[in-house]
């Protein structure tokens, strides 16, 4: 079945959270597409969505007090973003995506990235800084003093979607400050990243080029793209360009799993384990971080317990659980039966 502008909202985390369905939602892997701070998903992705949704199903979604989502009394937070999308893929039933962030939909998307690596694939990061040494100077300098006013361009987007189109100073106020409070991730949880990575800006962006080349290095697996003659603004204006890499990089082979040369090397160290071999590597990350290495173990803590391990997903918790059914076994809070 084809879908065209399915616009919904799912209770996520204390949010009413609009997405976007467009596309065909028959097979492939779907495109979540992020969008940047102050924007809404028809100001960011409109160049782009049609064309993508011709050949594959993507979910747009708009962040608290964006677009279409109301505000709620927190803060805008760029790990609670991440948790909040995740937490909407998993409402839908998504165990598997590829993730495109463009500016501050960028650092939603490492997000995902780092707390729930189970749900991507692969991930495109655009004109994004994934700490503030990464923004000219002039820049941050600019938004410690923005106004809601220096940002009016892009109001009347704001004021045709969202519910309460008066918020409009508040979400100008939230966004500055999440963006020079922001701390920015560690290097070493970019490290952590395993999905095929795509890191792009224009050569007159906002982010320095020596910061996305910093990006590039740090992700394990990772292309760049640094376009000629674009700024921040017209980077997604550049349509061709973008479709023809966002198409290549999407559509090419993953790369050799090496999650045979893992479990491999896991059964030399620790013969003694008997987890599931078909466990993804941040899964086995994760539990082995935890010390978990026998289906045993499982049987004395919940279900809850072991999704909170960063790594873990609901693909792999069902991995665990089904292989502890086999032995007729059950997480502690599980219906099946214990022996002994």
């Amino acid at each position: 079945m084809t879908t065209n502008d399915r616009g919904s909202y799912a209770e996520v985390n204390g949010l009413e959270m609009y997405y976007e369905i467009h596309g065909s939602d028959q097979g492939g892997v779907p495109l979540v597409l992020l969008h940047g701070g102050l924007t809404t998903i028809d100001i960011s992705f409109g160049k782009v969505l049609p064309s993508l949704a011709k050949s594959r199903r993507v979910i747009a979604v708009e962040q608290q007090a964006h677009g279409h989502t109301a505000d709620i009394a927190r803060p805008l937070d760029f790990e609670q973003m991440a948790d909040d999308t995740a937490a909407l893929l998993r409402h839908l039933g998504i165990e598997d995506a590829d993730v495109f962030g463009y500016s501050d939909g960028g650092n939603v998307a490492l997000g995902i990235s780092i707390r729930h690596p189970d749900l991507v694939r692969k991930l495109m990061v655009a004109g994004t800084n994934f700490n503030n040494d990464g923004l000219y100077p002039e820049f941050l300098e600019f938004l410690k003093h923005a106004t809601p006013d220096d940002m009016g361009g892009l109001r009347d987007a704001y004021t045709r979607a969202a519910p309460k189109p008066d918020d409009w100073p508040t979400l100008v106020a939230k966004v500055t400050e999440q963006a020079v409070e922001f701390k920015g991730w560690r290097p070493e949880d970019i490290q952590s990243i395993e999905a095929p990575a795509m890191v792009m800006i224009g050569d007159a962006d906002i982010v320095r080029p020596e910061h996305a080349v910093e990006l590039f290095r740090l992700l394990s697996r990772s292309k760049l793209a640094i376009l000629p003659d674009t700024d921040h603004v017209t980077f997604l204006e550049r349509a061709d360009w973008l479709l023809s890499m966002i198409g290549e990089f999407l559509d090419a082979s993953m790369p050799e799993n090496d999650a045979a040369e893992g479990d491999a090397q896991s059964s030399s160290d620790e013969p003694e384990s008997d987890l599931p071999s078909e466990l993804a590597r941040p899964a086995q990350r994760a539990l082995a971080g935890a010390g978990y290495s026998r289906l045993e173990q499982f049987t004395r803590v919940s279900e809850a317990e072991i999704l909170r391990l960063h790594g873990m997903g609901p693909k792999a918790l069902d991995q665990l659980r089904r292989a502890l059914a086999a032995r007729g076994k059950s997480f502690a809070d599980g219906q099946g039966s214990e022996e002994g």
